[in-house]
């Protein structure tokens, strides 16, 4: 088990009061995007038993620092959930790697390295490879889950974006 906190919009978290549970929406996904969300998914559908298609909840296993701009647009209110989960049921990443997958761009080992560009982007799973990796080093680790249950969450924090 582990503690994990994502940040949502307040209306994705009255949904999941009267659903029982917080799942991710594709109409908060910039269609831009859906591609790289897609491909995430079918990477969930490989690694997280009992997945079930939803669209990713995005995590991080540190807490946030609200004080910080960049989580949602600035002004708006928005929640901070921490969240206990079986570690099993969440696939992590590293965040700056994630931006080859939404950029179209391969992460490559050396310069002239040919292999499959989607095949290239599974490496951002492999937090050692980064972590040895002249390029990438220090991680920024993010995850995904599909669905978090509200008797998983710990604690929820409103507040406004910077």
């Amino acid at each position: 088990m582990g503690i994990y906190y994502s940040i949502q919009d307040l209306n994705a978290w009255t949904e999941a009061q009267h659903r029982g549970y917080l799942i991710g929406n594709e109409k908060y996904v910039w269609e831009e995007f859906l591609r790289p969300y897609h491909w995430m998914m079918s990477q969930m559908l490989k690694r997280i038993p009992e997945y079930n298609e939803e669209y990713p909840i995005w995590l991080w296993p540190e807490k946030p620092d609200l004080r910080r701009s960049g989580h949602m647009e600035r002004g708006k209110k928005a929640i901070l959930i921490e969240v206990e989960l079986p570690d099993s049921k969440v696939l992590l990443s590293d965040f700056q790697a994630w931006h080859c997958v939404l950029n179209d761009y391969p992460i490559l080992d050396y310069d002239d390295e040919i292999i499959d560009m989607e095949l290239s982007w599974e490496r951002i799973f492999d937090l050692e490879y980064l972590r040895k990796h002249p390029d990438w080093g220090m991680l920024d680790i993010q995850g995904v889950t599909g669905k978090i249950y509200l008797n998983q969450v710990k604690s929820v924090r409103e507040f406004t974006c910077k």
